[in-house]
């Protein structure tokens, strides 16, 4: 026998010895069923050393059991915010929402109250008409502090208000000893705040933080409500910490014509529906609109169109699929004015006049817009065909109505055109407002042609894309 035979037997006697001496070779099936279940029962225990089990029925890995525990904290640290949200409510003793219909509203109104073109005048004006409503107090930044050197009316204002038991101050960190002397600064329970905000869109941010520090639990924000879409994002932020409900006042969705046409449009299958925008500035009139809104006719004037087209149709700047802006100059112009007298410098502001545009969505639906600063007191709204053929036109205004505007603004020098061509449009925005502030029954803000601040912000965003779009073709022309 060779060497390596020799080898290759010792090792399997070796074998043999081996699995003699485990009781394997000879083992019975009770004992070899044995000893597999109790190689199983020690797997079973090594792999349970290795899960959690939870509410002993369901069991996790490492990995599995620490998402679930994480999803868990977020679930419960938003609940827990929401719930201390209620609570403070709850313990205030303040509602939302009134049980009489009757209820007595408490406004605030932050703007320029300078008669004829101060919008906080304007605002001030129209909720003293109203009924259930007590105007409690104004904040007017520009003149109250030199009341000599202002304007004779703003005086004469001021102390007609001041008759009426209204205060006035200049500044909002002023009403919490106005409006609370009894109560250390703090609003009582039970007392809901209406603030209106409408003083220049740079400063409407700062006013909104103060309102809500004030105590407010309701705002009405003159729209845009900030210079860009990010600051009032920021603001929904806080309002909706705070637990305020913010409207947008976007009057022109009050307005019978915009209705009207809305309503009609939805009834012809694939229609086109044109909104024309016009105001009734004089050309000599211009460069003070423009350095009075620097954010822009985009954002000051067209922005009513695009929350009609937001709110009624769905139109979000996501979902344009084509943009077309008209640029022939009757229908769009973009100016540079030079040297007016703004903030004492030789600044240049660059806005439009006019402009004109027509969107094509991605679902196929087409709507047009126009917006023009001096194009007369009556606008209107045109639903055409899918063939472009026009159907009905609606009209802001009857002929026998601009007339009598025409001649009003002729007497009245200064008075700020809106404020007369669409006052009974920004009355009845006052009143659904008030409604829904007393009813707050959960029906759907738009369908009442009421925009919340996240509409406001979809609105924004829309305004700022077109006139990125705007931008891209138009010219400006210096004057």
């Amino acid at each position: 026998m060779t060497q390596r035979s020799s080898a290759q037997l010792f090792l399997h006697l070796a074998s043999f010895l081996l699995e003699l001496s485990h009781a394997k070779l000879f083992e019975s099936k009770a004992a070899k069923a044995a000893r597999l279940a109790l190689e199983q029962a020690r797997l079973e225990n090594e792999r349970l050393s290795k899960l959690y089990v939870v509410f002993g029925r369901w069991e996790f890995d490492k990995t599995g059991f620490y998402t679930v525990v994480s999803v868990t904290v977020v679930i419960l640290t938003v609940v827990g915010i929401q719930c201390g949200i209620w609570w403070r409510r709850r313990k205030e003793g303040v509602s939302t929402s009134f049980s009489s219909k009757d209820a007595v509203v408490n406004v605030v109104i932050v703007g320029p109250l300078l008669p004829k073109s101060g919008m906080g005048w304007f605002h001030a004006t129209q909720f003293l008409e109203l009924s259930s409503v007590r105007v409690r107090a104004v904040v007017e930044t520009q003149y109250s502090n030199n009341l000599h050197r202002t304007p004779a009316s703003f005086v004469d204002l001021i102390k007609a208000l001041f008759d009426m038991g209204i205060e006035c101050v200049d500044s909002v960190h002023k009403l919490k000893d106005v409006l609370y002397p009894n109560n250390n600064g703090q609003r009582p329970k039970q007392i809901p705040l209406l603030c209106v905000i409408s003083g220049k869109t740079e400063d409407n941010p700062r006013y909104f933080r103060e309102c809500i520090n004030l105590g407010a639990t309701h705002i009405y924000l003159e729209p845009p409500g900030a210079p860009s879409s990010k600051q009032l994002k920021d603001m929904a932020s806080i309002a909706e910490l705070r637990d305020v409900y913010v409207y947008m006042g976007y009057q022109k969705l009050c307005a019978s014509y915009v209705e009207d046409a809305v309503n009609f449009s939805r009834s012809v299958p694939a229609s086109h529906v044109f909104f024309c925008h016009n105001e009734g500035y004089s050309t000599k009139d211009i460069h003070r609109v423009v350095t009075r809104q620097p954010e822009g006719m985009m954002l000051s004037m067209a922005c009513q169109e695009l929350a009609v087209l937001f709110s009624q149709y769905n139109i979000s700047y996501r979902d344009v699929q084509k943009f077309k802006v008209n640029t022939n100059r009757l229908f769009s112009e973009k100016v540079t004015f030079v040297n007016v007298n703004y903030n004492d410098g030789d600044e240049r502001f660059s806005d439009l006049i006019r402009v004109a545009f027509k969107i094509t969505t991605k679902r196929g639906k087409i709507v047009s817009v126009m917006a023009d600063r001096c194009g007369g007191l009556l606008s209107f709204a045109v639903v055409k065909s899918h063939r472009g053929e026009e159907l009905k036109r609606f009209q802001s205004l009857m002929e026998e109505q601009v007339m009598e505007y025409e001649r009003r603004l002729k007497e009245e020098k200064g008075l700020i055109p809106n404020f007369v061509v669409e006052k009974d449009d920004y009355l009845e925005l006052k009143r659904r407002v008030l409604d829904d502030i007393r009813s707050n029954n959960g029906t759907k803000k738009s369908e009442k042609g009421l925009l919340t601040i996240q509409d406001g912000i979809e609105v924004v965003m829309l305004a700022e894309y077109c006139a990125g779009e705007i931008d891209k073709v138009l010219v400006s022309e210096e004057l």
